[in-house]
């Protein structure tokens, strides 16, 4: 089938003239209505198709946008539940967490330090104390031994004064 400029073109070459009017025949002139009346109603009948097409379109459009604007609120919501954890029933960032967990593991580190430190010093101290004290009962033992060494003596010469006192007073008895 011709398009309607092709007939309306074939219509003008066929058409005869007559005092300056083109006299066309009015077979060809209802044809080419019913090619204009059938063209205009494909026209009109694509027209609705398209705006259905169109208007679903819209409509998907539209449905992806909102699971598209729901997928990014959970992602958001998702992020944030990764970007945070429970730490002893409270929602704590990550980075916070992290910064509270090595910051303890450095004080204990810290702590662990001065207790070694404190330990090392008290050792030293001790070592001090008993070497002192294995000295000083090393002169006591020594001061004892003598003085049991004197109280010995002593008992003896006091032992043979006694001896002498009794010879004596036994002489003068006995004289």
């Amino acid at each position: 089938m011709n398009s309607l400029a092709d007939q309306l073109g074939q219509i003008m070459r066929k058409s005869e003239t007559y005092e300056g009017y083109k006299v066309i025949k009015t077979n060809e002139l209802l044809q080419f209505k019913s090619s204009m009346l059938d063209s205009l109603m494909s026209y009109k009948s694509n027209i609705a198709t398209l705006e259905i097409d169109f208007a679903t379109l819209r409509g998907d459009f539209e449905s992806l946008k909102a699971q598209f604007e729901q997928t990014q609120t959970q992602l958001l919501a998702s992020q944030e539940q990764n970007a945070s954890m429970s730490f002893l029933g409270l929602a704590v960032n990550k980075k916070s967490y992290n910064a509270v967990i090595w910051s303890f593991i450095a004080l204990l580190i810290f702590s662990l330090g001065i207790l070694y430190y404190r330990i090392k010093h008290v050792c030293a101290v001790v070592k001090r104390v008993k070497s002192a004290y294995s000295k000083i009962m090393d002169e006591y033992r020594t001061q004892r031994h003598q003085s049991v060494e004197k109280q010995i003596k002593l008992k003896r010469e006091l032992q043979t004064m006694q001896n002498r006192l009794e010879m004596i007073q036994s002489l003068e008895e006995t004289a």
